[in-house]
């Protein structure tokens, strides 16, 4: 299992994974402390978003997201995209 934090606030619980290609893909379970990115996940992976924008949010939001895996190992990723689809909420993301 791995879990998605930002900084140092734990944003979810990543209990199954896989690569494809560079990409990572898995299930992912928010915690209560995942409430107010809500807004940047609905952002990042709205469909209708135009290309080249820049995200409306503070730099601070955009940055400092890793996931942690069972030892405790912490790797940088971007910004995750966090999304519904056959209703279940999963997750993409590029290890820098």
């Amino acid at each position: 299992m791995l879990k998605l934090f930002h900084n140092d606030i734990l944003i979810g619980l990543i209990p199954e994974s896989d690569a494809n290609g560079m990409d990572m893909h898995g299930l992912i379970e928010l915690t209560a402390d995942a409430a107010p990115y809500q807004p940047l996940f609905a952002w990042w992976t709205d469909p209708n978003r135009q290309r080249g924008q820049e995200p409306p949010f503070p730099e601070e939001q955009l940055e400092n997201w890793f996931v942690e895996d069972e030892q405790g190992e912490r790797q940088e990723i971007g910004l995750p995209g966090i999304y519904t689809q056959n209703n279940r909420l999963e997750i993409l993301w590029r290890h820098f």
